[in-house]
């Protein structure tokens, strides 16, 4: 039996990122269906792992919203991983520009996502999705909503 799942209240955004990947807070359904994993976790920094399956693919190519979600959950773990135990983060915009399709034989993709700047009530961060290869498939931007929650 796996241990019950730890509550995000209490854990500064660092060890609430920390706990997911390491499997102590189970990952977001969109996690779970899409497939990413984190693979490194630094105070406003994240590494994320995407391996690739047929689930993933549209009639071209890797569908986009592929690459959105990955980012936005890149982004969102970024944003945490500088958060206090009592802030939260909301995404307001992400901008995705594609600079490469991905094609079926690329078994993994890579993106790595870091806060720019951090205030009270808003964060920027920019990312960059890497093939297996190394090459630049899509870059982004996001801002972020941060409020304060009562603990």
């Amino acid at each position: 039996m796996s241990p019950a799942p730890l509550k995000r209240e209490g854990l500064s955004g660092i060890e609430y990122v920390r706990a997911m990947m390491d499997g102590r807070i189970p990952l977001s359904g969109m996690a779970r269906t899409i497939g990413w994993r984190i693979l490194s976790v630094e105070v406003g920094k994240v590494t994320f792992g995407l391996p690739l399956g047929p689930h993933l693919y549209g009639n071209n190519g890797l569908h986009g919203g592929a690459f959105a979600s990955l980012f936005d959950g890149a982004f969102a773990a970024a944003v945490n991983a500088a958060l206090a135990a009592d802030q939260r983060c909301k995404t307001l915009d992400i901008s995705v520009s594609y600079i490469r399709g991905v094609a079926t034989k690329i078994p993994e993709l890579v993106c790595t996502a870091e806060v720019l700047h951090i205030g009270r009530s808003n964060a920027f961060a920019q990312a960059s999705i890497l093939d297996s290869d190394g090459k630049l498939c899509a870059s982004a931007t996001a801002t972020f909503a941060i409020t304060q929650i009562k603990l």
